[in-house]
């Protein structure tokens, strides 16, 4: 396998320096709010929640282990949807563990291309580029805006000391990674799904939701590995997922990013890193806002409780997502 050309590299590397702006000016919570609902509005990718059907069982503390898997079904024929496709396409080109060296050969850079193109056309990721660049965040170039996405979720950066590029974005937040007996991301509904179908996950139990948007909080092993906490999205499309993601890295890098869907406030958490100068996501995910489901919540209402906190963070990868 080889990565594209350093030629190729530097080039677009060169583009996003040179055609994105490096300092945004503050953006209010109220206008972040505002752009949340556009964005949450232009899905038309979003998946009826008659498509799928979640099984909650017990909330999760020290020692359950539900017996039935989170998902009890889903329409499987959403993956046909273009983006779901193209995001499905790139699972094959990245590996789970960190400690192992990635690059891409022409075909997977070629897929993420494609998978780009695709998500930049779409209504979410249009109005948060569109906002961004209102903001002086980025530059309102086609081209820059593709570099930027390329730089932010696919460039390959090592997430641990040893210095082994082994990671990005995409693959830290959509499709999750492992390092050791330590889950790293995997805050994506569609990837958990394949996953606990295939067998890899095991569903623990739920730690908190909300519904309209619906995001759950939830305890699984994946590959042996515990992660203790995991919220994402459900039934959303990737390039919301991706809008919303890259919207907060930027607006609120490193930080909580308040956003508001339906009249329902909750905080986006992202982190970012500097590999070969540019900023890189190397983590984001939605937070339910504590106590958001009843004591009494079973999930029927497919809104997900959320009694669980931010874990503070002792070094950067151990207490985020």
């Amino acid at each position: 396998m080889h990565s594209p050309s350093n030629v190729a590299i530097l080039a677009f590397n060169d583009v996003v320096m040179r055609l994105t702006v490096k300092s945004c000016r503050r953006i209010a919570a109220a206008d972040l709010a505002s752009v949340a609902q556009l964005i949450y509005d232009a899905d038309d990718n979003r998946v009826d929640g008659a498509a799928y059907q979640l099984n909650f069982q017990q909330r999760y503390h020290t020692g359950v282990d539900n017996p039935l898997p989170f998902f009890t079904r889903l329409d499987e024929s959403i993956f046909q949807r273009s983006t779901f496709a193209l995001m499905s396409a790139l699972e094959d080109n990245f590996v789970e563990n960190v400690r192992t060296q990635e690059t891409y050969n022409d075909t997977e850079w070629a897929e993420i291309q494609t998978f780009i193109e695709a998500v930049i056309n779409t209504k979410p990721m249009t109005i948060a580029l569109d906002f961004l660049s209102t903001h002086g965040c980025i530059s309102n170039n086609t081209e820059a805006r593709k570099a930027l996405l390329e730089e932010l979720w696919f460039n390959l950066y090592p997430e641990t000391s040893s210095h082994v590029a082994g990671s990005s974005g995409f693959e830290h937040v959509f499709l999750g990674e492992l390092q050791g007996q330590t889950v790293l991301g995997l805050n994506n509904w569609l990837e958990y799904y394949k996953e606990e179908k295939s067998g890899t996950i095991n569903y623990l139990g739920w730690r908190d939701y909300m519904t309209n948007p619906n995001i759950v909080s939830i305890s699984f092993v994946w590959e042996f590995a515990q992660a203790p906490t995991r919220s994402f999205f459900v039934g959303t499309s990737p390039e919301f997922d991706m809008a919303v993601a890259t919207l907060c890295t930027l607006a609120r890098t490193g930080s909580l990013c308040p956003l508001t869907i339906n009249g329902k406030s909750f905080n986006f958490q992202t982190v970012g890193l500097h590999h070969r100068q540019e900023l890189q996501i190397a983590a984001a995910y939605p937070i339910v806002p504590p106590h958001s489901a009843p004591s009494n919540a079973t999930g029927e209402d497919l809104s997900i409780p959320p009694s669980y906190q931010l874990i503070p963070t002792k070094v950067l990868y151990d207490g985020i997502q």
